[in-house]
């Protein structure tokens, strides 16, 4: 008798990950920053390069939590990558109500191809990974 079982992840396991990292963007852009020390040489590119990053990260999250709760749904990257930009968007508007922060339009620019840029990533894994179809030659049989 074969013992093993398969054991059913309820969906909203798949989607702490992606709760719990937003949950740390909202933590980090709650914090009050010091006032600045002025313009520092390339800090606009490597802030921007952060954004990118870390929105990244929150989009791939997302994918994969969509993915895995709903596999059958048609637009769950698209889902994702809404749900990804429209949270980069109410982190910037939360900024505005932050001491000594601000909402910045593009950082939300960089936020959302971030956002892009991990939703790709998963889709491209994905696909890369799908069991690939022969389709049949002209002969009808498939190599």
């Amino acid at each position: 008798m074969d013992s093993r079982r398969v054991v059913r992840v309820p969906a909203a396991v798949w989607c702490l990950p992606a709760v719990a990292y937003a949950a740390l963007i909202f933590a980090l852009s709650s914090t009050t920053l010091p006032p600045e020390a002025g313009p520092i040489p390339g800090l606009f590119r490597l802030d921007k390069l952060l954004h990118i990053a870390e929105y990244a990260v929150l989009g791939a999250l997302t994918a994969v939590a969509v993915r895995r709760a709903a596999p059958t749904f048609r637009w769950g990257d698209l889902v994702a990558l809404v749900a990804g930009i429209g949270y980069a968007a109410s982190d910037e508007f939360h900024q505005t109500l932050v001491p000594g922060r601000r909402g910045d339009v593009w950082d939300f620019l960089a936020d959302a191809l971030g956002v892009a840029l991990g939703v790709l990533v998963v889709l491209w894994l994905a696909r890369r990974s799908a069991p690939r179809i022969e389709e049949p030659d002209a002969d009808g049989r498939t190599p």
